[in-house]
């Protein structure tokens, strides 16, 4: 077989480029068709003999194609295509970002890079990236983002969550029966970072009872807490101690 080019012997192509050939079986021979294949995994063929590049290309490389007569698989015909490294760009969306040392665990490193590969959008994956590096308390911290021998660096600032908890009491005296239904919570104020949050009973620590006694009960924020005590008292025992 003949195969038509026109360009000489070596192509150069890239990714999303596509080159169709034409093979012609000279000879007397009445099967003139042929069978294409290609010296490459990452390079295809189809039957019609047009040629792609299948992925990403991380950097040159040498496909040769063959054309080989069915009529005489002794017969065949060869070119060889230089694939171009695909042009990889990874974008990060600043050189520095702040994040709270409360994010860091659940924080999507993801969405501080992007990458394109010869011009369309590619997903950043979790194996390109590298922030083993970041620790969940205050400081600067290095993410690395690489694919196809291209990097990326982003500092991380991480820093201190401020949490406050504040009462309006230092102290509170209830009869008994007032107990179970008095909302403790509201002599709290709680807030991170400036703002105010509704108190859960996750924060909560108390060994209030409708019985006579002195109590506390706390309220924790992150690294702070503030207690008040708490005195339970009978009707019937206050009136008996004004006689005495």
């Amino acid at each position: 077989p003949e195969m038509s080019r026109g360009l000489g012997d070596v192509y150069k192509r890239q990714r999303k480029q596509s080159l169709q050939l034409t093979a012609t079986v000279v000879g007397s021979t009445e099967d003139k068709s042929v069978t294409w294949t290609s010296s490459s995994d990452k390079v295809l063929v189809s039957a019609d003999g047009l040629v792609e590049v299948k992925d990403v290309q991380i950097a040159d490389s040498v496909a040769v194609i063959t054309a080989t007569s069915n009529a005489d698989s002794s017969k065949k015909a060869e070119l060889s295509i230089t694939i171009k490294a695909s042009e990889i760009v990874i974008g990060k969306t600043d050189t520095s970002v702040e994040i709270k040392d409360r994010e860091v665990a659940d924080f999507d490193f993801k969405t501080l890079f992007s990458l394109t590969v010869d011009g369309d959008s590619f997903p950043v994956t979790d194996d390109m990236l590298d922030y083993s590096d970041v620790q969940e308390k205050e400081g600067y911290y290095t993410v690395l983002c690489s694919y196809g021998g291209q990097n990326a660096f982003l500092t991380i600032h991480v820093s201190k969550t401020v949490y406050v908890v504040t009462s309006s009491v230092e102290n509170v005296t209830l009869k008994v029966k007032e107990v179970a239904d008095y909302n403790f919570k509201d002599l709290f104020v709680v807030s991170i970072d400036g703002e105010k949050t509704d108190i859960s009973d996750e924060m909560v620590t108390s060994d209030v009872k409708a019985e006579v006694g002195t109590y506390s009960y706390t309220v924790t924020l992150g690294d702070t807490s503030k207690t008040i005590v708490a005195v339970s008292y009978t009707h019937l025992r206050a009136h008996e101690t004004s006689q005495d």
